[in-house]
């Protein structure tokens, strides 16, 4: 079992995140777990909220809640998803071709 997701922190530690390919949506996703101080600030001044998902420390059998909605764009898939211990729940609204499928979590490739 392998490494699966890339690992995203400033040098400060004000703001950590974590990145999987979706092998529904063929692109990246992201789980936030802590936002800097000047992003909360942006974020606000923007009418925004700053979504934060736990994580079980794990980059093995990675566990984040709550679930993940993604959606790019018009053209994009959506895709709405449960990461736990290393599998990927797409749910029953996902718009691709794993919609209502769990499957593991593919490890980085190491090339």
């Amino acid at each position: 079992m392998g490494k699966k997701l890339w690992t995203v922190k400033t040098e400060d530690n004000q703001h950590e995140e974590y990145m999987f390919i979706c092998p529904g949506c063929e692109t990246g996703h992201r789980f936030v777990v802590k936002w800097g101080p000047k992003e909360i600030e942006d974020m606000k001044r923007l009418g925004y909220g700053t979504p934060t998902w736990t994580f079980n420390n794990n980059l093995e059998q990675p566990t984040f809640s709550p679930s993940l909605l993604y959606h790019k764009s018009e053209s994009h898939p959506l895709c709405h998803s449960y990461v736990t211990n290393g599998k990927i729940q797409f749910l029953g609204d996902c718009s691709h071709k794993l919609v209502g499928q769990t499957v593991d979590l593919p490890d980085i490739d190491k090339s």
